[in-house]
């Protein structure tokens, strides 16, 4: 019969597994209903997977306080993407973010922190993209494959 440390290590592993569980259905419940958001002091370490928020009426947005840290990574979005305070930004290493929709217009507000660099950014959808705010920094490649890209006179640094 297991007995002291093992009852205590595996109680601590069942909660750990409850919290991470729980704690993933929220971000993908939040995710499906109409985009994600990223806390201030929290980080979403996509890396090499893929997060799709084109979603309908144009509601995939990302709302980011935190940090996103890609590295081959990709986001596609049809919504807005907004960094809402001073300390968030994107580490977008040779990640991609896609801007997809279909109708309207997208926005994107890069942080203006230092350190905010997207990879790769692609315009996909037929909606115009307009920058806000802050210039916006691509340490990879800018597709414009179809529709208006409006840079507002910001800075595209690449």
């Amino acid at each position: 019969m297991p007995q002291g440390s093992f009852i205590k290590n595996f109680g601590q592993s069942a909660a750990n597994f409850f919290f991470f569980t729980g704690a993933f259905f929220l971000v993908v419940f939040a995710a499906w209903g109409a985009g994600i958001t990223v806390p201030q002091n929290s980080q979403l370490k996509l890396n090499t997977g893929k997060l799709n928020l084109k979603l309908d009426n144009n509601s995939g947005h990302v709302n980011n306080a935190g940090v996103i840290q890609m590295t081959t990574g990709e986001i596609k979005l049809n919504g807005n993407w907004t960094t809402t305070t001073a300390s968030g930004y994107i580490l977008g290493g040779s990640g991609t973010v896609e801007f997809a929709a279909d109708a309207g217009t997208q926005y994107i507000v890069p942080g203006a922190n230092s350190n905010d660099t997207f990879g790769d950014v692609v315009h996909s959808g037929s909606a115009a993209v307009e920058l806000v705010a802050h210039p916006i920094k691509i340490g990879g490649s800018f597709n414009n494959n179809v529709g208006t890209f409006k840079t507002n006179n910001l800075n595209m640094q690449m």
